[in-house]
């Protein structure tokens, strides 16, 4: 429920777990309200009434609790101190469909026997270049920004909404909420549109760095893609780090724990060191890349989905959080390694890594011959608020020595691949090709120690 949320308050789950992570962005899963099956709900993408909140999550729903329950949920998530972004769902209609009833052919579009077609694979691709379907999608939007207050917008299946809808919609949106993000995921089973959205301001969920990386951690990437993601896929699609999302997992798909197990069966419920290590690794990547971060709750300790690849049709028995899960020996350093890589990311030094954008020789690369090994030396000539970092990655079986050309100064070893200290772990002074010893699957970082 909407106030379940607020109910985990004191709790130490829920928004006590959130805020303990250091998260500043909860996105929320569909809350408009969609088709409800007897057994399946598929996580609310169906939406048939766009402009009403949920009523299954609302206590009193047969007396319009919900627009209440949901306009309270957003400002007390505010209060707290968490931004909200709405997942909105305008590629397909659930059911009840009233815009069959009104106009099919204006509202979808159909093949030449006025069948739906079916891109988004959910049996009828809304006509969004239509123009009062435009106008709906743009007006939706808006009234969620004004009415309830949420800060931002990420689109199910944006690629079927055409891009001037898109351009529209957030115009509308920021002129309600300057701060406001929109974020598309972009992409159906007709295509990409990334490279469109280059530009527009419109952001999106990185599947380059989401399949990159997981790669990457296994010992099996395309360096020259990794290093592409980790500077904002600037060189890919982006005009701006910022336009990237980056994730390596998401609600969809497997959970990481369960992709990276060595199991034939990949239910990764009892995970190894060396899985949470890679899991470690994806983290330091996530978040020491440029553009911005996004974690899927649960990632952070170890939550698996039993190695389901797709759990929208399984219920709570799969998609609940068991919390006590986080108190696993592996569970619980992973979860502190993830709260601590957050904090440096978002603290002063951090800001190194928020950069909108890129000025040159700002990242230098260090290669060794191993293509599993890679390494960057980040804001060495301070052009950019924050330190200047040394950030080493070793996605190989071994454990190895980088030579780093560490510039002038004082540096602190702050990251060994299993914690994060900023006080420091061991000191370095700056001389040509220093020998950094990083473990196997393990993430080394160095700071310039002011």
């Amino acid at each position: 429920k909407y106030e379940g949320v607020l109910a985990s308050s004191a709790t130490k789950t829920g928004l006590d777990h959130i805020r303990a992570m250091g998260a500043n962005m909860i996105e929320l899963m569909p809350c408009a309200e969609f088709g409800n099956g007897v057994t399946n709900y598929e996580w609310g993408y169906c939406t048939a009434f766009y402009f009403a909140p949920e009523a299954s999550y609302a206590r009193d729903p047969l007396h319009g609790s919900q627009v209440f329950e949901f306009k309270r949920l957003v400002n007390e998530l505010h209060r707290q101190g968490f931004g909200v972004i709405m997942d909105v769902v305008y590629n397909h209609v659930g059911f009840p469909n009233v815009f069959t009833m009104i106009d099919k052919k204006y509202y979808f579009r159909l093949g030449s026997d006025y069948s739906f077609q079916n891109f988004s694979g959910c049996g009828n691709d809304v006509r969004s270049e239509a123009p009062m379907m435009r106008r709906l999608i743009v007006d939706n939007m808006a009234y969620w920004a004004r009415e309830f207050h949420v800060d931002g917008f990420r689109l199910d299946l944006a690629e079927l909404v055409d891009l001037e809808t898109l351009k529209q919609a957030r115009a509308a949106v920021l002129k309600v909420n300057p701060n406001a993000i929109v974020i598309s995921e972009p992409w159906s089973f007709r295509g990409d549109h990334k490279q469109q959205l280059r530009g527009t301001g419109w952001a999106a969920w990185n599947n380059d760095f989401r399949y990159a990386i997981k790669d990457f951690v296994r010992g099996r990437a395309d360096r020259n893609q990794v290093k592409k993601v980790i500077t904002g896929s600037t060189e890919i699609w982006t005009a701006s780090p910022l336009q990237a999302v980056n994730y390596v997992e998401s609600h969809d798909d497997m959970a990481l724990v369960d992709e990276l197990s060595g199991r034939a069966d990949h239910d990764g419920r009892n995970v190894s060191e060396v899985e949470a290590k890679m899991n470690r690794l994806c983290a330091a990547v996530l978040f020491t890349s440029l553009g911005i971060p996004m974690i899927s709750e649960g990632q952070e300790f170890l939550r698996s989905k039993n190695g389901i690849s797709n759990s929208f049709d399984q219920g709570d028995k799969i998609n609940a959080l068991r919390w006590g899960e986080r108190e696993r020996p592996l569970a619980a350093a992973t979860r502190k390694f993830y709260s601590d890589l957050i904090k440096l990311r978002l603290g002063p030094a951090g800001a190194s890594f928020r950069t909108a954008q890129i000025p040159p020789d700002y990242i230098r690369w260090i290669e060794p011959p191993d293509a599993r090994l890679l390494g960057f030396i980040i804001n060495a000539n301070h052009q950019k608020p924050g330190r200047a970092f040394v950030v080493l990655f070793n996605a190989a079986n071994f454990d190895t020595d980088f030579s780093v050309p560490l510039p002038a100064g004082n540096w602190k070893q702050i990251c060994d691949g299993s914690a994060i200290n900023p006080a420091g772990i061991a000191n370095f002074t700056g001389n040509q090709n220093a020998p950094i010893h990083v473990p196997f699957g393990s993430a080394v970082i160095l700071m310039e120690n002011n």
